[in-house]
Parts: C-alpha cells; structure tokens; sequence
C-alpha cells in the first residue's frame, strides 16, 4: 500500500472510478501524434489515441490527507495534461484480487472491451477487443525463442509444439499459425491462425467463450512449469482431426509463432508418409520395367 505507480508516458487525465472487480482505477488517455506516432488503422479503424488502465489502487477513504489515490488525483479533471513520471495512483488491493498488485492495461482506439460493446447496442461499436499487450509500450531486450515438435504422431495423435522464449517475466508471443500447404506448388490448403491482440481465432464476445477455446482446432496449452529461471514455455497443440484428410499427398504442416515485436520462428512437419509425386512416378516405371523384363524371360523359356 505504498509503492507509487506513475504514468509511463505522456497523456491526458481521463477518469477516476470504482468497480466491484476493478476496484480503484485511473484511466489516462494519449494522443499517437504526440507521442511521436502516425496515422494507424487498427482492425479497418483510423485510430487516433489509446488508453492506459490501471486497477486495484489503493485509496484510504479519507479525503486530502495526502497518502492514497484520491489524493493524487483529486485535483485532476478530464482533459487535464499529466506527464510521463507523474505518480497517478498507490498500488493496492481493492475490487476482485487476492493480493497487492498493479493490474495494468492498454486499450487502443476505445476504453469499451468487445464484451461490452456486444452487451450494450447503444455504445459506441468499434467492432473489436481494443486490449493490446502492454509489453508493446517497452523496447525488446535481447532475447531467442524457439518453436518445434515435442509430442504426437502424424496420422495418429494430436500434435504439439513448444515455443520457448528466454524471457522469463513475460509469454511476449503474440501470434501462432497452422498452415498445410502443398510442398510441390506452395498452395495453401488450410490454416488456422489465433492472435492474442486482434483475438482472431477466438471468440471475444463473451468473457467466458474468450477463456473457452475450441480444442477441435489449433490451440495453447500453457506448460505446467512456465516460470522458470531462464526462459517461457508454451504448447501450441494442432489436433489430429483437423489434419485427417490431408495426409500421403505431399503436404507438409508450417507452424509459426510471432512475438509481439514481430520476430517470427517457424517448425515443419512433412504430412506425406508417400513418395513425392516424381518419385512415385519413377519407382512405377522400375516396376514397369522390372515386370515386363520378367515376360521376356518367361516367353524365352
């Protein structure tokens, strides 16, 4: 109840509020323009600010004795200019939470999530979940991150992958694809893709069908150890119904993680147990040769 939690770039007040879940909250709106960015268009939106959410602060209920939130931002009014560095807030423990922390989010374009803009018609429709990863505001440090398969069978089980990042704060990957395509001419023949950011691939109209994925196609399985000393595991599984039909015909499947910096690592599996088609063509001929040597002979004996 007295760490100082501060605003991490520059903005503008925006609200102060109380939930039952969120308890205390700060909200702070900032312009892209004026923190060096240009014209964006997110999810077919011009989008011109972002917002930054912090929760769970602590306010001593007791008016301008200059310890908690209240005090802090009390003389604030929609609008007014904060600079990055200004403290906004005490980290705390109010609303839905079992332990002192800072719950901090970026929301781009608008402050309504997509599960409240589905429940409630008359609000402003963006059409999309404007939750993006924080770990966007801060530069990438170094770091490798790998993807491969750990586990299953071609034609027989479910398959899963692991990523590893040596990063052991934070799972930055933000995007994985599944990809069968055909290895003699490059044509897609299905994909799934799930985006952490842009919630393709999932369900985000409910909080409840967000946190419910469908194991019929490409999912994530958070590993049972995640926190380690040096690194982020996380399975990625790609069920075996959904490759079933695709076999012994010279695919292969393309696997492929994406941080959230845009850094990209890839895994191929071959879905063919079948030669490739030149050489199927090839052992048909030996074959053909071999069998019509073999009436040669017997019309010689």
């Amino acid at each position: 109840m007295s760490s100082p939690i501060v605003a991490p770039l520059d903005g503008y007040f925006y609200d102060y509020r109380t939930t039952s879940s969120g308890g205390n909250i700060v909200i702070l709106e900032h312009n892209i323009s004026e923190l060096g960015g240009g014209a964006l268009t997110y999810n077919d939106k011009s989008v011109t600010k972002f917002y930054t959410w912090y929760l769970h602060l602590w306010d001593d209920e007791t008016a301008a004795n200059g310890t908690s939130t209240d005090d802090l931002v009390s003389g604030y009014t929609k609008g007014d200019a904060i600079s990055r560095g200004t403290q906004i807030g005490v980290m705390g423990q109010s609303g839905t939470t079992t332990n002192t922390h800072l719950h901090f989010e970026v929301r781009i374009g608008t402050n309504n999530s997509l599960e409240y803009q589905t429940n409630n018609p008359g609000s402003n429709q963006w059409g999309f979940n404007p939750h993006l990863n924080p770990m966007l505001l801060f530069a990438p440090s170094g770091y490798t991150q790998s993807l491969s398969q750990s586990a299953g069978t071609i034609g027989s089980t479910d398959l899963t992958f692991d990523y590893t990042i040596n990063d052991d704060d934070y799972p930055v990957f933000n995007t994985v694809s599944a990809l069968i395509r055909n290895t003699m001419t490059q044509a897609e023949i299905a994909s799934h893709v799930l985006d952490l950011n842009q919630r393709t691939g999932f369900d985000a109209t409910s909080t409840d069908d967000l946190d419910t994925q469908v194991t019929s196609l490409l999912h994530i399985v958070s590993s049972l150890s995640p926190f380690s000393t040096t690194d982020w595991k996380t399975h990625f599984i790609v069920p075996e119904s959904w490759l079933s039909g695709n076999y012994d015909q010279g695919y292969e499947l393309v696997m492929t993680a994406t941080n959230i910096w845009g850094t990209s690592v890839s895994s191929k599996v071959a879905l063919s147990s079948m030669p490739e088609p030149a050489q199927a063509v090839s052992l048909f001929g030996v074959i053909a040769l071999t069998s019509a040597a073999m009436r040669r002979r017997r019309r010689q004996v």
